[in-house]
């Protein structure tokens, strides 16, 4: 099920007026080219699965000028999964393929691992007026459940098209987990995702992964 940006453009103009700010057309056109940047490398990734085992629950991609994304293979690493995390795979890589994002992408897929990110838009310090540390967790709140049906929903059913039975679902940040599980989960369960009352782990060491306690996940 395509997203299509005009309905999320009114999502992120509708936020800004709440919180007494308009957003800029140089805001718009940014945020547009992120999102539709980002969404074809995710497309192209979910494809490349066959069954979805892990789906890491994370907040949005930071994109800014140097496209920062996880998919992106032209970016590097950093603490939201650095190249070592795939040791939690139990695989072994040659000095070739240290550091090398494509050879990570493919294990990941190959593992039935795929990144979700709960909101559609790149807010960052330098592109736009806001960012999601910079509003209040009522707004925070708030803006998640205005994607929710033009965004989060059209994931949520692509995932399910490929999900098992046992499919696990893990915050990759405690804040994720304290701000939104209560309404994100509702709509796990509303899609047969997770059953009622699930406690889902989160993947947080400070900023960086917590490599053992993936580890320890995918062995279940």
């Amino acid at each position: 099920m395509k997203i299509e940006w005009k309905e999320i453009e009114s999502s992120i103009v509708e936020f800004y007026k709440e919180i007494q700010l308009e957003v800029s057309l140089k805001e718009l056109e940014y945020l547009k080219n992120a999102f539709l940047f980002t969404e074809k490398l995710w497309i192209k990734q979910f494809e490349k699965i066959d069954k979805i085992k892990y789906v890491m629950i994370s907040e949005a991609p930071l994109f800014g000028v140097s496209k920062n994304y996880f998919y992106n293979p032209n970016t590097n690493f950093s603490s939201f999964f650095y190249f070592k995390n795939i040791e939690a795979f139990n695989i072994s890589y040659t000095k070739k393929e240290y550091n090398n994002k494509e050879f990570v992408l493919d294990i990941l897929n190959e593992n039935g691992f795929l990144i979700l990110d709960l909101f559609p838009f790149a807010l960052n310090k330098n592109d736009t007026q806001i960012d999601y540390n910079s509003v209040k967790q009522k707004q925070y709140q708030k803006l998640f459940q205005i994607v929710i049906q033009s965004y989060l929903n059209k994931k949520l059913l692509l995932i399910k098209s490929k999900s098992i039975s046992e499919t696990i679902f893990v915050y990759r940040y405690k804040r994720l987990k304290e701000k939104l599980s209560k309404i994100l989960e509702k709509e796990l369960v509303q899609f047969s995702l997770i059953k009622k009352g699930e406690n889902l782990d989160t993947l947080n060491n400070n900023m960086s992964l917590d490599k053992e306690k993936l580890r320890k996940i995918l062995i279940r």
